[in-house]
């Protein structure tokens, strides 16, 4: 959606201000006082009392909307009523504990979101199924956060996606839908690096999850080499996530002149070689729509999935075969939700190691011998309900 640039006149207020009256001190010199005779002549006053610094209030009351009037982004800490409050310190300890486990999930393209005051959270509606997942991550003691970025990624899909990569066409909407550029120099994958920096230096446990859906499956990986690279350059290292969980991920198709012609899922590739070559983190793929098989517009990357633990999420029979933007957005719900639930259970195929299925409560050691092993796997069961309750995977080899 291409948004016509609105300039917004400016009225300048002058406002005057009364001079100060001069006192005439030898006229309105006061009598010395009794403590005043009693000095030494030429003593000076004592020194006043430095004022005490103020410690910032803790935030302990959470917001529940946006105020889209001005910019707004960055990490937000949900407590278990799905209300937020942004990362900052000091934060009560029910919205961010560092000493508790952290999955931060980041969104993907929002069009119209601003026009219609909209965000995402932990409580979701897919068809007629609505779910608030926050109290089941709460209540095993997780930290969760989403990295906002609405007003930048509600644009065309594709400014939206080369906002990732690219701070020269950065540019963020208001709630008037009149789009203004953004003087911050950086990209917005850029801008969740800067969050996350500032989360990691205070984080101590390190068991952090980082989930993208859609087009936030490239912020969240672009996230990702960034981390390897400061970590490279700098001896302040910072946390590297467990786990990266790639949510019905989306490129679009065809090189891009901003990644010197490479595809963006290309480049996504790329991250994750370096991610599997460097660290021990593991790397899930959801598929739960027929998005990223759009004809042209879309790469499938195929490639990717068969890096990476791959489950095609066929657990979408509740939804109509026509709503593929349900099933896009069913992908989240799904795994958030699998927290709730043991890991499933797996049928074999083509003698594939016997194994667990994948899901949000897949122990890791399982997650990484299901990729060491080259397993993909599919839902075979459970897909006449949201739930994940009823899943079955078969597995097989890629």
């Amino acid at each position: 959606m291409n948004v016509q640039m609105i300039l917004t006149a400016m009225i300048a207020v002058t406002v005057a201000c009364k001079p100060k009256a001069k006192v005439n001190s030898q006229a309105h010199k006061p009598p010395k006082q009794l403590e005043d005779l009693e000095k030494p002549e030429g003593s000076q006053p004592p020194a006043p009392e430095a004022p005490k610094s103020q410690e910032p209030p803790v935030v302990t009351q959470g917001q529940s909307s946006f105020d889209y009037s001005n910019l707004n982004y960055g990490l937000y800490w949900f407590n278990e009523n799905n209300e937020f409050a942004k990362d900052q310190s000091p934060i009560a300890k029910n919205f961010y504990d560092p000493d508790k486990p952290t999955l931060i999930y980041v969104h993907g393209w929002q069009p119209d979101t601003i026009r219609d005051g909209g965000f995402e959270s932990f409580k979701r509606t897919i068809g007629e199924t609505t779910m608030d997942v926050s109290p089941l991550w709460k209540g095993r003691d997780w930290n969760i956060a989403i990295f906002f970025w609405q007003q930048f990624s509600d644009d065309d899909l594709l400014t939206a996606e080369r906002k990732i990569w690219d701070k020269s066409v950065m540019s963020w909407k208001n709630n008037q839908e009149v789009s203004a550029p953004f003087n911050g120099n950086k990209s917005a994958s850029e801008l969740f690096f800067d969050a996350y920096q500032g989360f990691s230096t205070k984080q101590n446990n390190r068991e952090i999850r980082l989930a993208g859906h859609s087009l936030g499956s490239q912020m969240a990986s672009s996230l990702m080499g960034q981390i390897l690279d400061h970590n490279a350059a700098s001896k302040q290292k910072l946390h590297i996530p467990e786990r990266l969980i790639l949510l019905d991920p989306f490129f679009s198709a065809n090189g891009k002149e901003y990644l010197q012609d490479a595809w963006t899922g290309e480049r996504v590739r790329d991250i994750v070689d370096r991610i599997q070559t460097r660290t021990s983190t593991s790397i899930e793929a959801y598929r739960s729509s027929a998005v990223g098989f759009a004809p042209v517009a879309a790469d499938q990357n195929r490639p990717l999935t068969e890096k990476v633990a791959f489950i095609e999420l066929n657990s979408t029979g509740f939804l109509s075969q026509l709503d593929q933007a349900a099933k896009h957005n069913y992908a989240p719900l799904h795994y958030f939700w699998s927290i709730d639930f043991p890991p499933p259970g797996t049928l074999e195929e083509d003698g594939a190691t016997k194994v667990l299925g994948i899901s949000a409560s897949t122990p890791l050691k399982d997650i990484q011998t299901f990729i060491q092993s080259g397993l993909r796997a599919r839902v075979v069961q459970g897909g006449d309900s949201a739930s994940p309750r009823d899943d079955i995977h078969e597995v097989r080899a890629q």
